[in-house]
């Protein structure tokens, strides 16, 4: 009985062992932690799968965007990272695709981008190497939106790139300031450290 047992416990810890964890190191800048409710990565077989969580009621801050689009979101008139992560292959995988589920709408905004740039970028700052990775994340209605176009051409690999940090930005030029909206986003990527 006893040798069932320990295959049993043994079992439970393997199946356990790196399917969950929590990226302490690339999460998000000191303007967008107050919007971040939880930010998590789990294994499924080879693919590594980044979850953040995020409410615009801003947990006490006042989260914003300013009149100018394609800006970061964050803490109003902060001048410090408005970045939600920092993408790092070794950690996250070779990107393949993003996802947002809107689950409460956003007050004042109608649409939302998910970016990636190459540096760390306040509120109100234009992002440096700024691509869209989602773009037009109607935040407006309930919903699931992706980068995946499913054409079979195009690559989405390359939308976000090693070391380079993401962000979710404006689409229209309206400064508001949120008093709700949650939004899941999933950056998908695939563990490519394994080998015969």
């Amino acid at each position: 009985m006893g040798n069932r047992r320990m295959g049993a416990q043994r079992l439970n810890a393997l199946l356990e062992k790196g399917s969950i964890g929590t990226d302490t190191t690339y999460q998000a800048g000191p303007s967008a932690t107050a919007m971040i409710a939880s930010h998590n990565i789990r294994r499924e077989g080879k693919l590594i799968v980044t979850e953040i969580a995020i409410d615009l009621g801003g947990n006490g801050e006042t989260i914003a965007c300013t009149a100018n689009a394609d800006r970061p979101i964050g803490v109003k008139s902060s001048t410090t990272g408005a970045q939600l992560m920092q993408w790092e292959a070794d950690l996250h995988g070779t990107f393949l695709f993003a996802e947002a589920i809107v689950l409460e709408t956003a007050n004042g905004e109608t649409a939302m981008s998910l970016a990636s740039g190459t540096a760390v970028e306040p509120v109100d700052n234009t992002i440096a190497g700024r691509a869209d990775v989602i773009a037009a994340l109607a935040v407006n209605a309930l919903g699931i939106t992706t980068s995946r176009d499913m054409d079979g051409v195009t690559a989405e690999t390359g939308l976000i790139a090693d070391g380079e940090y993401v962000y979710l930005t404006n689409d229209s030029s309206s400064a508001v300031d949120f008093t709700q909206g949650r939004i899941v986003i999933r950056l998908v990527g695939a563990d490519n450290t394994w080998a015969f």
